[in-house]
């Protein structure tokens, strides 16, 4: 399967996201360690041949991976001034969309947000996305599809080391999820690497 393409423009060009994403962002994980095709950073880490199934429901803390915030209301959930919110996007720290739905505001996904992923996680993500060139839509592509170089997990779960919906996923795939935050980052960030080699190509 070839990772997704989504719309992207250059900095400074206003790109919208549909809400409909294409059905291979979510295909059925097929079983075999071969589908991890990356590794954390740190070395060493590898999923190990289990190809029995396990169900895997999300952890209580999580919120709605799908959520949107306006500018406002990003920046009350970081406790931080709306004005923080738009030098972060500029620096290439956070990203918006323009969603058809909602109009012609920029919208910010929401679990920018969340603990696991706000900070140098998201920003190095971002920075191998090259989020300023390629535009917000792109990022979003990125992280809210389920990639088959991870085991048909988001960049999101994989972050968080769960996932956002309860489903049925390999063992091996429920292993990487329990790796550590920095194995998990590292894994993200060379899939990011190779999805903007993709959009790129």
């Amino acid at each position: 399967m070839e990772i997704t393409k989504p719309p992207s423009g250059q900095q400074g060009e206003v790109t919208t996201w549909s809400d409909s994403l294409p059905d291979e962002m979510y295909d059925t994980p097929e079983a075999g360690p071969e589908r991890l095709a990356i590794a954390g950073n740190e070395g060493g880490s590898r999923l190990s041949e289990q190809p029995s199934m396990v169900e895997a429901v999300p952890s209580v803390h999580l919120g709605d991976p799908q959520e949107r915030l306006s500018a406002d209301q990003l920046a009350c959930a970081l406790g931080k001034q709306e004005r923080a919110i738009w030098q972060s996007e500029q620096a290439g720290e956070l990203f918006s969309v323009i969603f058809e739905r909602d109009g012609p505001q920029r919208m910010y996904p929401a679990f920018q947000a969340w603990p696991a992923i706000f900070g140098r996680p998201l920003a190095a993500v971002l920075n191998e996305l090259r989020v300023q060139v390629h535009g917000g839509a792109a990022a979003y592509g990125f992280f809210a599809g389920r990639k088959d170089m991870l085991g048909y997990v988001t960049p999101v779960e994989m972050l968080v080391g769960s996932v956002t919906t309860a489903r049925t996923i390999p063992a091996w795939v429920s292993e990487g999820l329990r790796y550590t935050a920095t194995d998990r980052l590292g894994i993200v960030v060379s899939a990011a690497a190779a999805f903007r080699a993709d959009m790129e190509a």
